[in-house]
């Protein structure tokens, strides 16, 4: 099985106070896959399809909106912004292609599944989607596992907002814990539950010490912000 084909695609949305018609994704992509008609342990028809796709450097997905304007009402990232100093709210979500992304997906059921690492870079920063992740749009369930690196530009921005912020001392701590093996600032995150209203929470280094603090009354920035 092969597949090639262009996308172009454009919604109605609020761009700098303005609603409108802008393109949100426009993309090229070619790959192939295998299909198996039948489930192998009962013998009864389920299909199953596993596809590599490429999507092209270049392509666009989104780009139009900020991070600022894509949280509306949401206090979240004001909240880091005014707490933590981390200000990302002008940021894309999303832009043009700086690579060709390889993804490797199972369909089944309409379930579709990461099998291998998705890496994505933007202009500013590199998305990872790691193996495991799916998602399910007709049942409007899913649970991604992600990571985002931003790049030394921004890195360094956020850096010194929260040096400003917090201090020398403690914002060493905060980049430690938002750190990979190699000392690179990396985020993570686990986006679960309604696709239409996803619930998102810290993954990786950051989650893990989450966790251990739930039983002390609150989650990890709560505690790092705690007067």
């Amino acid at each position: 099985m092969e597949l090639s084909g262009d996308i172009d695609h454009a919604a109605r949305m609020k761009v700098d106070g303005e609603t409108k018609e802008v393109p949100v994704g426009k993309f090229a992509f070619d790959g192939g896959g295998t299909v198996q008609p039948f489930d192998v342990a009962s013998g009864g028809v389920n299909p199953t399809a596993v596809v590599t796709m490429v999507l092209k450097k270049g392509s666009q997905f989104g780009g139009v909106t900020t991070i600022g304007e894509a949280a509306g009402k949401d206090k979240t990232f004001s909240s880091i912004k005014g707490n933590l100093g981390i200000d990302i709210d002008d940021v894309k979500v999303g832009g043009i292609l700086q690579n060709d992304a390889t993804a490797e997906m199972r369909l089944q059921n309409g379930k579709v599944e990461f099998v291998k690492d998705l890496r994505v870079e933007f202009e500013d920063y590199a998305v990872g989607v790691r193996p495991g992740s799916w998602l399910n749009g007709s049942a409007d369930d899913h649970e991604m596992i992600i990571q985002l690196v931003p790049d030394e530009e921004l890195a360094s921005k956020i850096k010194t907002g929260v040096a400003s912020k917090l201090g020398d001392g403690l914002a060493k701590t905060v980049f430690s814990v938002f750190a990979d093996g190699e000392g690179r600032m990396v985020f993570d995150f686990i986006s679960s539950d309604r696709l239409s209203k996803p619930k998102i929470k810290l993954g990786g280094q950051a989650g893990a010490i989450e966790q251990m603090f739930k039983g002390l009354g609150g989650g990890l920035l709560n505690q790092l912000l705690k007067n």
